[in-house]
């Protein structure tokens, strides 16, 4: 069987049809690979911060997760918490409010209304009164922030109310 003329327009139809495909699906596969990583990292941290807890915190295999009919909704952590869990695996690199915000809607801890926004701000200024975070201004006057190498997460861990 011959193969149709390549100068066909079916033949280029399909010819991009199918790179678009593979482009996309690469793509997600690139995306996943990536939340992956960042969830390995979370339980990294979990780990290091609760070892009693290591066995409970021991990631499950894909094939466990896909054959399982349970649904697993992941933490949605706030306020400090949330802070630390973005920021805490490298003190000292700064980020905009707007970068803190767009990393907690990728990773589905909020959908950005204006409300949560609000709340993501105010967990930011919360977190630089009780020394966890460092603010620097750059030179445009954007505001940036650091979570701190030596930071006192001491206080908040006994049962203070943190805003966000």
């Amino acid at each position: 069987m011959a193969l149709p003329d390549p100068d066909t327009a079916e033949v280029r139809r399909q010819f991009e049809f199918h790179r678009r495909e593979y482009a996309r699906h690469e793509a997600a596969w690139i995306h996943e690979r990536q939340m992956a990583a960042a969830h390995e990292q979370i339980l990294n941290g979990l780990r290091r911060a609760y070892p009693m807890l290591t066995a409970e915190l021991t990631p499950r295999s894909a094939e466990d997760v896909a054959g399982s009919s349970e649904i697993l909704e992941p933490p949605r952590p706030k306020g400090l918490e949330a802070l630390r869990s973005l920021l805490g695996d490298e003190p000292g690199v700064f980020y905009t409010t707007s970068d803190i915000i767009k990393m907690q809607i990728q990773r589905g801890w909020i959908d950005g209304a204006t409300n949560e926004r609000a709340g993501v701000r105010a967990a930011i200024q919360y977190a630089v009164v009780k020394d966890h975070l460092e603010k620097k201004v750059t030179d445009n006057g954007k505001p940036v922030y650091a979570w701190k190498l030596s930071s006192n997460d001491s206080e908040d861990e006994q049962g203070e109310e943190v805003p966000g």
